[in-house]
């Protein structure tokens, strides 16, 4: 790797440009440095997890509330018995 400095030129938008100059000032520090740690940001998320999508975001919360059979036979019975109770309704106007 060469050790010069590189150079790199950025066209902003201004809603990109607005959150620059906010974290410019409210970190103190220069642009060029806000975009070096932006970088390495990334560059650690990507590191700390390499396999990131939907399945993985979520597997946390998968079974955390119990059995997922035992909810859907619940959520079932529940419109069953909705269903029943308007079935058995008389219809409006009647």
């Amino acid at each position: 790797m060469n050790s010069s400095a590189q150079i790199l030129s950025l066209r902003l938008s201004p809603d990109d440009a607005h959150l620059m100059a906010q974290l410019h000032a409210r970190l103190g520090v220069s642009k060029s440095e806000v975009v070096k740690k932006a970088l390495r940001l990334m560059a650690d998320q990507l590191t700390r997890a390499p396999d990131t999508n939907a399945f993985s975001a979520g597997a946390g919360l998968f079974g955390r509330y119990g059995d997922a059979q035992r909810q859907s036979a619940g959520i079932k019975q529940m419109v069953r018995q909705r269903l029943a109770a308007k079935r058995a309704a008389p219809a409006l106007g009647e």
